[in-house]
């Protein structure tokens, strides 16, 4: 018994991890719609629970679905919901990022798509397919719904046996029941168990694989025990071992489910558990009355049991449905809502059959009259069960938005919610790209995160401590503890306003890095400054780019040359490439004795205006950390995050509001703008003379 109990108790807590849900994209970077002066090195997806990183993917292509990737879909050390894949360098355009999430826990398939721009605008919309059977085969699912009926009415039979007796079951049938249902419950954890080892290519380590796996084998012995004990002759301990047996059980099939899963896995289990045990009582009251020698008599014994059952499913239904969908409009408009309507009218249609029959017992009517409301509450209560068995391994709805983890999301979180409330730079070491946020950027005690991007999968970052000093101030040190999704925070006290050098350290397990980055505290507002720069970039009618790209700062650069006109016009050269774009027209030639070719594309860009606010426009905590003087005009630092990405930029913003030098610090892509000849940008015009070769308008190879 004590061993039982313990089970029970051990089950219970795996069933308040997460687990088995469809792996749902919940943040992306970049996000969808976004619109970018360069794509970062890598897009990056993470998810609501681990992933299988060689069975996921990510796929990322231009127009005419040219491939926009620079290597393969691989996870993103110590976050096993995330996996990444590296980018080209991308020219303007828009790009479609289409994944497939696989599942650690149970192989549920997940798969989506969504697009951003490179210099243009994209769209915000986004696609998500999550099948009802993905993952599972049909004997996987065949054997669920046999194990599931028969645990319902082995807890069901387990509380309403004795009053089945006393109305007149005979005992030799209700334990032919309760054999039928712990050998329905073995026989479908069987099916189950053997399929998941009949597709494994590994035979009995598949169990290591994931939880799910592990919690049908519990299922599979709890039933065997739960088939033991109606062999056994002493009906006191026969009980008692029977209700620990069902316990374990039936907490693990609720752990194997995704009701599991999410912000409240606790409370939704525990719902789910009393939600499965009502539904065994009102199954085990229909089927002792089929069995009933005294139909009238049991129907009256079972009735308080029934519409007990009944209130208890009709509440605990109603509180699992709002945890797990959320939101009302995904009864309507997801597969998992339709079946939700579908099985509260199959609820209704039980309701009604049990109105039916209590009001011909009322009225005496005789016992054929009494079966035919008896059968149909019967028919709908096993489709009741089947729906059931669909819904706990089908997906939610998938979350309504993103809640991507960039440094601006960071910034929101440790200051309330108001990310303009903090100040967020980097700086880069070797291949790392060390990003810190500070929330209030004011004297006083402040809430520090680090973020650290550009570990491999086997260079882990291990400590992280921050320093600071100011001339006549007190200097401060923080040891920095994880706070998840890959970064470090924890608290320290500025002591007071001044230029602040703050020297960001890390040992990770290969290197040591460090960054100063330095802080004016407190720090000034920038957006007046960036309302200032969007103003004066939008009046241009020409400009010239020179941009240099580099994957760290001991690294090759990459540059290009970019000629802008008005309204629509674009010219630019890169590793002997040179592209005119002109409208929907692009001319293109990789050397400079080939012949130009010509396409249509899908997408213009339009500049200066929207071209500047689509990429600085959505700036949170843009803060004035600095002075300087770019070709002899003295300008302001502006430094800022963006929500959709896990970058900082730093805007040289002039007295004329003019931007002429941009920074852009993202893994494995160090990107500097140089901006020049305002207005005075030499003339863009179509190539006297093209091939007729078609080319797909994709990549710059690096």
């Amino acid at each position: 018994m004590a061993a039982l109990l313990l089970g029970v108790i051990t089950v219970t807590v795996v069933a308040a991890a997460p687990a088995s849900a469809h792996a749902a994209l919940v943040s992306a970077s970049p996000g969808p719609g976004a619109s970018l002066p360069q794509a970062p090195g890598a897009v990056v997806l993470r998810f609501s629970e681990a992933v299988d990183p060689t069975t996921s993917a990510i796929a990322v292509s231009g127009a005419g679905e040219t491939d926009a990737t620079h290597g393969l879909t691989a996870p993103v050390p110590g976050d096993a919901r995330s996996i990444r894949r590296p980018l080209s360098l991308l020219q303007p355009g828009r790009y479609t990022v289409r994944w497939t999430s696989v599942s650690t826990d149970d192989g549920h398939i997940e798969t989506g798509s969504y697009t951003f721009a490179i210099g243009v605008a994209a769209s915000t919309a986004r696609h998500v397919d999550a099948g009802l059977f993905a993952g599972e085969s049909m004997t996987t699912l065949i054997g669920r719904l046999v194990a599931l009926t028969g645990l319902l009415l082995w807890g069901g039979l387990l509380i309403v046996a004795s009053a089945a007796r006393r109305s007149g079951v005979s005992a030799i049938r209700i334990e032919s029941l309760e054999r039928s249902a712990t050998a329905a419950a073995l026989l479908g954890g069987l099916i189950v168990v053997g399929d998941r080892l009949g597709r494994s290519s590994v035979g009995l380590s598949a169990f290591g694989d994931g939880r799910v796996a592990q919690l049908d084998g519990v299922v599979l012995v709890a039933a065997a025990i739960g088939v033991w004990t109606t062999r056994r002759t002493a009906p006191r301990r026969r009980r008692w071992t029977a209700i620990g047996a069902f316990a374990i059980a039936i907490v693990a099939e609720v752990a194997s489910g995704h009701a599991a899963s999410g912000s409240v896995p606790i409370v939704k289990a525990g719902v789910l558990v009393v939600h499965l045990l009502a539904v065994g009582v009102w199954t085990a009251a229909i089927v002792t009355a089929f069995a009933s020698r005294r139909l009238r008599r049991t129907l009256q014994a079972m009735s308080p049991y029934a519409i007990g059952a009944a209130a208890a499913v009709l509440a605990t239904g109603a509180v699992a449905t709002a945890l797990e969908i959320g939101r009302v409009s995904a009864l309507t408009t997801t597969s998992y809502g339709l079946l939700v309507l579908a099985k509260v009218a199959v609820f209704l249609g039980v309701i009604a059959a049990g109105l039916c029959h209590w009001r011909r017992r009322r009225h005496r009517s005789d016992e054929f009259r009494l079966r035919r409301p008896l059968r149909i509450e019967a028919l709908a209560a096993v489709t009741a069960i089947v729906l059931g068995a669909v819904l706990s391994g089908a997906p939610p709805p998938s979350p309504a938005s993103f809640a991507a983890t960039t440094n601006a999301a960071i910034a929101a979180e440790i200051s309330g919610r108001n990310a303009d409330d903090a100040v967020t730079l980097a700086g880069a070491s070797g291949p790392l790209v060390v990003g810190l946020t500070i929330a209030p950027p004011r004297p006083g005690r402040v809430q520090a995160r680090v973020q650290v991007l550009g570990t491999g999968s086997a260079d882990r970052v291990q400590t992280v401590r921050v320093t600071g000093s100011s001339p006549g101030r007190r200097p401060f040190a923080a040891v920095l503890h994880p706070a998840g999704s890959g970064t470090f925070g924890g608290a320290f006290r500025i002591d007071g306003r001044g230029l602040w050098t703050i020297d960001v350290s890390l040992t990770t397990t290969h290197r040591h890095a460090h960054v100063e980055l330095p802080v004016p505290v407190p720090t000034p507002s920038g957006h007046a400054d960036l309302a200032r720069a969007l103003s004066a970039e939008g009046r241009l009618t020409s400009a010239q780019l020179h941009e240099s790209i580099r994957a760290d700062p001991a690294s090759r650069a990459v540059t290009a040359d970019y000629v802008f006109r008005a309204p629509d016009a674009l010219a630019f050269t890169t590793n002997g490439t040179q592209e005119i774009d002109l409208g929907t027209r692009t001319f293109r030639r990789d050397r400079p004795e080939q012949a130009w070719t010509a396409q249509r594309t899908d997408a213009a860009i339009v500049w200066p205006s929207p071209y500047f606010r689509q990429l600085w426009g959505p700036a949170a905590s843009a803060r004035v950390v600095g002075t300087g003087v770019v070709d002899g005009i003295p300008s302001h630092i502006v430094a800022f995050a963006r929500p959709d990405l896990p970058a900082w930029f730093r805007l040289w913003v002039g007295r004329d509001g003019l931007v002429r030098r941009e920074e852009m610090l993202a893994e494995g892509h160090l990107m500097v703008h140089t901006y020049f000849a305002f207005d005075h940008a030499r003339a863009i015009a179509a190539p006297a003379s093209t091939g007729t070769r078609p080319v797909t308008r994709g990549p710059i190879s690096r």
